[in-house]
């Protein structure tokens, strides 16, 4: 079975200079996912969904 890294690939993680869209990088959708885990459980409490039954 395929691991879901491999279905999601890198992706570009864009900011916005001066009016404009810049790729700074390319990184894994999975891994922003994890790294702002705290923040999204909030806004899901936040919004009565049950954060810890989406983590699978």
């Amino acid at each position: 079975m395929p691991s879901a890294r491999a279905l999601m690939g890198e992706r570009p993680v864009v900011t916005i200079r001066n009016g404009r869209a810049w790729i700074a990088e390319f990184g894994y959708v999975l891994d922003g996912l994890d790294r702002h885990e705290a923040l999204r459980q909030g806004q899901m409490t936040g919004l009565g969904q049950i954060w810890h039954q989406r983590r699978g």
